[in-house]
């Protein structure tokens, strides 16, 4: 996929996941760390005119009261799920935070010490622990100079360029003044992620972990699109520049 590589996102089915995760966990020292993200329910939350009934999910639609979404072809159980998810509290839990409604719903599966390098979104996000712990690392906006993101013109734009738990202070000299908090997530918790905070995930060893994320207003990036723009308007400095800054 776009910004992780060749081959860094593959798609499959569920069941293809769990069997190249139990091959790869089966191995003396696992090649690999697979993890999932599946898009469960998306949309612009448009108002909906009618009341609430069970029927609208034969619509492929999902509608909590005041918002309409798209749904994933998923199995009954998984839909069952979808519809006892508590919209209100999701609903308060936004105002309480000043942001918009729900955009997007996904669901994280992994397996035993898989990590999600540093980077940020800039839709702010609810993420909620189902299953087995994390540990995050988290920067406030205010430390980005020191994090060394990549250009905004880059396919990986808003991930830093350090490894985390093993950085080149030498080439990241600033990492070494960076301050951030440390937290675990454990199963039953929701972690309330502003737009623009940095953070690592990691998923701990031997724990078989599921999240559901919740992201929640605006989806641009305007202050990116608005660097992009002057970038891509003004002179491309050369690799040797960019190297040299």
């Amino acid at each position: 996929g776009k910004g992780a590589g060749e081959g860094g996102i593959v798609g499959m089915s569920w069941k293809q996941f769990a069997e190249a995760v139990a091959r790869n966990e089966a191995a003396e020292k696992p090649p690999w760390r697979h993890y999932m993200q599946a898009t469960l329910l998306w949309g612009e939350g448009k108002r909906c005119t009618e009341n609430c009934k069970d029927e609208d999910t034969e619509s492929k639609k999902i509608k909590p009261c005041t918002e309409t979404f798209e749904v994933a072809r998923v199995g009954s159980t998984l839909a069952k799920d979808l519809k006892s998810l508590d919209f209100e509290w999701l609903e308060k839990a936004c105002k309480t935070a000043g942001c918009e409604g729900l955009t997007e719903t996904n669901l994280w599966a992994g397996a035993s010490g898989g990590a999600t390098p540093l980077h940020y979104d800039a839709t702010s996000n609810f993420l909620c622990q189902l299953c087995g712990r994390k540990r995050l690392l988290l920067f406030m906006p205010s430390q980005s100079a020191k994090l060394y993101m990549y250009p905004t013109n880059h396919p990986a734009y808003a991930f830093s360029m350090v490894d985390v738990e093993k950085p080149d202070l030498k080439r990241f000299p600033s990492f070494a003044n960076v301050k951030g908090l440390e937290c675990i997530l454990e199963p039953g918790e929701c972690l309330w992620m502003p737009s623009y905070v940095w953070h690592y995930v990691k998923q701990f060893e031997g724990d078989e972990t599921l999240s559901l994320n919740f992201w929640v207003g605006g989806k641009r990036d305007v202050r990116a699109d608005r660097v992009l723009a002057a970038e891509t308007s003004g002179t491309v400095p050369s690799d040797a520049a960019v190297a040299r800054a």
